[in-house]
């Protein structure tokens, strides 16, 4: 006898983290919860896991900044800034502090590396250290020790730059209220052929991030104030400093901004996300058109789950390959970095909104971005104990240790559906998860009826094997049993609204949830008591 009831299904994939408190403002597309969750290809997925790179700095120092040093095509190395004060090279294998490059500098900075050099054919490639409280220090190629650059600006006695870039061929450093521009001949001399910009002392506290894009460098000050270096002129005597916005700036880390492929992504002094072009377009007066995590219904989230009275130790990373801004946070009430918020901006071209997700199995110090054989930079990050880990590893666990992976739909009435069903109750019948196969695992779905758990469900995620996707190495891996599994379980209950809990917390386990399709008849409108 065919089914009679209605059966909707609770899309996938579409939508990631909206924290807004009224459930009738949150998309059905979307999640109310995404912890150690990723969108993979049209589908939330469990995020995946790290592994140890290499062997950990003997004295487990915290681990500031770190650089995937490639001063050659041949040659690539990890530099690692660490909190004992010292820079240690490895050994092109993963010995990290095979090379102690310099020491005694400050132990409480967070640093900034920055790439420069090779200023003319046959100069050696530049890695360039800012800590904030030191000279910046220079590794020039392939050597064996750092020192400070050889013509410093005669502030940097009093004032140290906290950061860096490169910009028309120039390294361009910040202190203070001023921004100094090298010899374009010669990226440590900032006396002989260098430059000096002024910006605008009289607004905020320091020139905390600068960044180019699109040729053009753009300068943010803590708390307020974003600045541009109209440089179009081919006499330099001609540059000027233009303001661009009065009300904005960045948090105080030279990491609060991050240039991704076709915007730049910029944390304002109170929390809150930013886009540049957004910015551009209003002329740097329309500050709730760029706010970015008001748009995603994030805030809250952010305010919940962020210290964000501690944004100078965060760290950030533009995750190209998957499209994918990785920013590491302090987590509210501890101030430690055990927040990886992600940004998917994949979907994007397809008019889709940024996805947000966020990880919480690791504490993330330092975040940089490592080539690999082939030839994608892909995350990894530094811990406090001087270990090296390699993010968004295939297996599901962080050095064989397992995290949970949770997710939850809306607090639903399906008057997405159909608006005439809202106000109805429902007798729930069945659901069915479809997913994608990841394993011979299952994941466990709670199911909440107005506001009450009622049952507690395992659906089995398919067979084992490699799935062809990120875990598939063709020519070694094996193909398993891939592709759409659809389980179905009884449910029972009676009520208006449904939510889901998904969620697997064993080491090496996935879950790639594709969608979720609820059976139910129709009760009444009656007036019942709860």
């Amino acid at each position: 006898m065919p089914y009679t009831g209605h059966t909707i299904t609770i899309p996938a994939g579409l939508g990631g983290l909206v924290f807004d408190r009224n459930p009738d403002q949150v998309p059905i597309t979307h999640l109310t919860e995404a912890r150690n969750v990723v969108i993979d290809r049209g589908a939330w997925r469990k995020a995946p896991g790290a592994a140890t790179f290499g062997s950990a700095i003997t004295g487990a120092p915290a681990i500031r900044a770190i650089l995937d040093w490639r001063p050659t095509s041949a040659v690539q190395k990890l530099l690692v800034y660490a909190g004992d004060g010292t820079v240690y090279k490895d050994d092109g294998a993963g010995d990290l502090d095979a090379v102690t490059l310099v020491s005694g500098l400050s132990t409480t900075a967070r640093g900034q590396w920055v790439t420069a050099g090779a200023e003319a054919a046959g100069n050696a490639r530049k890695a360039v250290l800012f800590t904030g409280a030191d000279q910046p220090q220079v590794l020039a190629g392939d050597g064996a020790t750092m020192a400070a650059v050889t013509e410093p600006a005669a502030d940097w006695a009093t004032d140290k730059p906290v950061g860096g870039v490169v910009h028309q061929g120039r390294l361009v450093a910040f202190a203070g209220h001023r921004i100094y521009l090298s010899s374009a001949t010669d990226h440590e001399k900032f006396v002989t052929g260098g430059l000096q910009f002024a910006i605008f002392p009289g607004v905020g506290e320091r020139v905390q991030a600068a960044v180019t894009f699109q040729g053009r460098l753009y300068l943010w000050k803590y708390p307020q104030g974003i600045f541009w270096l109209d440089d179009s002129d081919v006499n330099s005597a001609n540059w000027a400093i233009r303001p661009l916005s009065f009300a904005l700036g960045c948090a105080p880390s030279p990491k609060a901004v991050l240039p991704m492929a076709n915007d730049v992504l910029f944390w304002s002094a109170d929390g809150r996300l930013h886009l540049l072009s957004a910015v551009q377009e209003t002329a740097g007066e329309g500050v709730g058109t760029s706010d970015l995590s008001g748009a995603l219904a994030l805030q809250q989230f952010l305010a919940e789950t962020v210290a964000l009275g501690a944004l100078s130790q965060m760290d950030a990373v533009w995750y190209g390959a998957e499209q994918t801004a990785c920013f590491a946070l302090p987590r509210f009430g501890t101030s430690l970095n055990t927040v990886l918020l992600l940004l998917n901006f994949e979907g994007r071209a397809r008019n889709e909104g940024v996805k947000p997700t966020w990880l919480d199995f690791a504490r993330v110090e330092a975040l940089a971005l490592r080539k690999e054989a082939d030839q994608v930079e892909r995350p990894l990050f530094g811990d406090h104990q001087g270990v090296v880990r390699k993010l968004f590893q295939a297996a599901r666990s962080v050095d064989g240790v397992g995290y949970v992976g949770q997710y939850a739909t809306p607090d639903t009435d399906f008057g997405f559906a159909d608006a005439s069903l809202g106000p109805k109750r429902k007798n729930f019948d069945a659901l069915e998860v479809v997913s994608l196969s990841t394993g011979a695992w299952t994941a466990t779905v709670e199911v909440w009826i107005d506001g009450r758990r009622t049952q507690t469900l395992q659906f089995g995620q398919g067979s084992g094997g490699a799935v062809l996707g990120s875990t598939f190495v063709l020519g070694t891996a094996v193909l398993g049993a891939a592709g759409v599994a659809q389980r179905r379980r009884r449910l029972t209950g009676n009520g208006r609204r449904l939510r889901l809990v998904g969620a697997n917390a064993a080491a090496g386990e996935d879950f790639w949830i594709a969608g979720h399709r609820v059976s139910f008849r129709v009760a009444g409108e009656e007036e019942r008591a709860d």
